[in-house]
C-alpha cells in the first residue's frame, strides 16, 4: 500500500490477469490523426472465466493497484510529450539556420530567435518535471500530484512547441515534407488518450486547495480558573440596562433624469 492512502477509503475490488484467448476476444482497430505507432482498438471479452490464481496482489487491492498504474501512465505520457517537444525543437533549429528570407537566414530575426528560446525553455522545464516524477516513483514515494502536474504541463508544452515549429516553417510546415506537422498531431493525441488533460488539472488543483482532513468548526471550551467569575460585572449590567440610541433616519432623494447631458452634469456636480 502506497504511503498516504487510508484504509477503507477506496472500494474493495481485485485486479486479475486475463489470458489472451482469441476465441473469446474481439477487437476492432480504428485510425487516429496522430500517434499512429500505437494501434488503438476497442476490445470486447465474452464468456471468459478468470481463475483466482490470476489475481494481482491481495484481495481488495485492485483499486489501489489501478491508481498506481495510472500514476505510472501519466508520467509515461509526460515523457512521451517531452520527446515530441524535443523532436520539434530539433527540426526547427536547423531549418531556421538554413532558410533564407529577405537576403538573410530567418534564424537572425529576433522574433524567430524568441520563438526558439521559448521552445527550448518549455522543453527543458517539461523534462525536469517528468524526471522529478520518475525519481519519486523509483523511491516509492506518493507522487499523484507530481505525476498530474508533469502530464498536464508536458503535454500542453509539447502542443505549444510543435505549433511554434510549424509557424517557423511557414506553409511548408503543414505539408508532409517536414515532420513538424506529425509532431503536432502526435502531441494533440496525448490530450485524449488515458483521459484528457482535464483530469490531471483537477487532481493538481485538488491536492493544493482541498484539506487532507475535514476541518473542525467546533470552538474550544474556555479554560476556567479559580479567579474567573460567571456573574456579570456592574459595568456590564449598566450597559445592558441603558437604552440603545435611535439611529437618525436616512432620507434619499431620487431625481429622475432622462437627458444624458443633464445626467452627466448632475454626476459632475455631485462629485464636486
Amino acid at each position: 500500500m502506497a504511503p498516504g492512502w487510508a484504509v477503507g477509503v477506496y472500494p474493495a475490488m481485485s485486479a486479475r490477469l486475463v489470458d489472451c484467448d482469441r476465441s473469446r476476444l474481439r477487437s476492432t482497430t480504428y485510425g487516429t490523426p496522430g500517434d499512429r505507432l500505437i494501434p488503438f482498438a476497442e476490445v470486447t471479452v465474452a464468456d471468459c472465466e478468470v481463475p483466482v490464481e490470476n489475481r494481482l496482489g491481495a484481495e481488495g487491492e485492485g483499486f489501489r493497484l489501478t491508481l498506481r498504474g495510472i500514476q505510472a501512465s501519466r508520467v509515461s505520457m509526460a515523457t512521451h510529450a517531452v520527446g515530441i517537444a524535443q523532436a520539434a525543437v530539433d527540426a526547427a533549429v536547423p531549418y531556421a539556420k538554413e532558410r533564407r528570407q529577405f537576403g538573410r537566414r530567418i534564424g537572425g530575426f529576433q522574433l524567430v530567435q524568441g520563438a526558439i528560446a521559448d521552445m527550448i525553455a518549455e522543453t527543458e522545464a517539461a523534462r525536469l518535471l517528468a524526471c522529478r516524477a520518475w525519481a519519486m516513483m523509483d523511491r516509492g514515494d506518493e507522487c499523484s500530484r507530481e505525476a498530474s502536474v508533469a502530464k498536464l504541463y508536458c503535454i500542453e508544452a509539447a502542443i505549444r512547441v510543435a505549433s511554434k515549429a510549424i509557424q517557423m516553417h511557414g506553409t511548408a510546415g503543414v505539408s508532409d515534407r517536414h515532420p513538424v506537422e506529425r509532431h503536432l498531431r502526435d502531441a494533440r493525441m496525448l490530450t485524449f488518450t488515458m483521459r484528457s488533460t482535464s483530469s490531471p488539472r483537477v487532481t493538481s488543483a485538488s491536492s493544493a486547495t482541498l484539506p487532507s482532513s475535514p476541518p473542525s468548526f467546533s470552538a474550544p471550551a474556555p479554560s476556567m480558573s479559580a479567579s474567573t467569575s460567571l456573574a456579570p460585572s456592574a459595568a456590564s449590567r449598566r450597559a445592558q440596562a441603558a437604552p440603545m440610541p435611535r439611529a437618525a433616519p436616512v432620507i434619499s432623494t431620487v431625481r429622475p433624469v432622462s437627458d444624458p447631458i443633464a445626467l452627466a452634469r448632475l454626476s459632475s456636480s455631485d462629485h464636486a
